[in-house]
């Protein structure tokens, strides 16, 4: 699993939302609990640390093939239905770390498609 996407999951159970969902837990789910959620938190302070540890002892080269494992479509040229895809997916309450393992494509790929699309639905607005 993506250490991100797998970080981003349990930030949202922290906040009591599920991460699969996006909507807010139950209170009678376990991560609803106040110590609970505290306890997630001290994790995620943990994680983040490691996180940044560990991206910062990685080359460029590095990351750039760890990216072309895991995103094996970073590079083609974007279709309508991709773009199609990512919107759905958004809709459906999913982050951009849980979209770009979807789609096999960056992160960073998918928050700037997402910029282009919003300017060009600006753009269509604008005539």
């Amino acid at each position: 699993m993506d250490p991100f996407l797998a970080r981003n999951m349990i930030e949202s159970l922290s906040k009591g939302v599920d991460p699969v969902t996006g909507r807010p837990l139950s209170q009678n789910d376990s991560c609803s609990n106040e110590e609970v959620r505290q306890a997630l938190q001290e994790v995620l302070a943990h994680c983040t640390i490691d996180l940044a540890q560990q991206e910062s002892l990685l080359t460029r080269e590095d990351r750039r093939k760890g990216n072309a494992q895991r995103y094996p479509r970073g590079g083609e040229a974007w279709t309508a239905t991709e773009e199609q895809e990512v919107l759905n997916l958004l809709r459906r309450g999913k982050n951009v770390y849980q979209i770009a393992a979807s789609i096999k494509r960056t992160p960073r790929a998918i928050a700037e498609r997402l910029k282009t699309m919003q300017r060009r639905a600006a753009q269509q607005e604008e005539k």
